[in-house]
């Protein structure tokens, strides 16, 4: 009754993002805007500062207080959903927690991972993702598309398979090695259990909301062509 007051997050997402310096914060993206030229949307960047009226004031701390108080609270802290915007936060993060503490780890939801994705974000992403591959105990991992991405535009069913056709190859790249170190300790088909996609992986918010047939057509496309055993 205590330890989960103090150390989950009962307002909002316990989500992660970086400062201009790459220091980790707690905080989100969102999509403020979109330009009528480009048809891409404009981010920013809400921080969730110790003073913030939306975020449970987590109180870490208690860890201190004895070994056993140590060893009964640090699972409950960890078993939470962490957030994270992208890969440098989800990167700085597992790079700064124990190995110890990575096994505790149980759901894990990465924004920002996209093939459209800024170039430092993807050049995190395979560090983010070597050390994810100790979580040995982690339960979910959700790819949430939550950035600008061209598929906010309007792009021709052409433009859309060749997108899918590089995203695919994206993916193996950079989650292959992940996915071979979880089924290799835990059994061959694990990854495939624990990870899953958001529905805006491959298409518009409008077209998931319809249910547009060439927005599943994308998602076949690329489930069908991931590298997976």
């Amino acid at each position: 009754m205590i330890y989960k007051p103090l150390l989950n997050e009962s307002i909002i997402n316990l989500s992660f993002l970086t400062s201009k310096d790459y220091t980790l914060l707690r905080g989100s993206l969102i999509k403020s805007s979109t330009t009528r030229r480009y048809k891409k949307a404009i981010t920013s960047r809400i921080l969730h500062r110790p003073e913030s009226k939306n975020i449970t004031h987590l109180q870490p701390a208690i860890l201190r207080v004895c070994r056993s108080i140590h060893n009964e609270a640090l699972p409950i802290l960890y078993r939470q959903t962490f957030y994270f915007e992208h890969p440098i936060a989800m990167k700085l993060f597992l790079f700064a927690i124990r190995p110890a503490n990575r096994l505790l780890l149980q759901h894990v939801v990465l924004r920002g991972w996209d093939y459209w994705a800024p170039n430092v974000w993807q050049e995190a992403l395979a560090s983010a993702l070597d050390r994810l591959a100790s979580a040995q105990n982690l339960k979910s991992l959700h790819l949430d598309r939550h950035v600008q991405s061209y598929q906010d535009g309007v792009p021709d069913w052409n433009t859309k398979i060749w997108r899918q056709e590089a995203q695919t190859k994206h993916f193996n790249e950079h989650f292959g090695y992940w996915a071979d170190c979880i089924d290799a300790a835990r059994g061959k088909g694990t990854t495939k259990a624990i990870l899953t996609f958001a529905d805006r992986n491959f298409g518009s918010e409008d077209e998931v909301a319809r249910g547009d047939q060439k927005f599943l057509e994308c998602k076949k496309m690329l489930m069908d062509k991931i590298k997976l055993d």
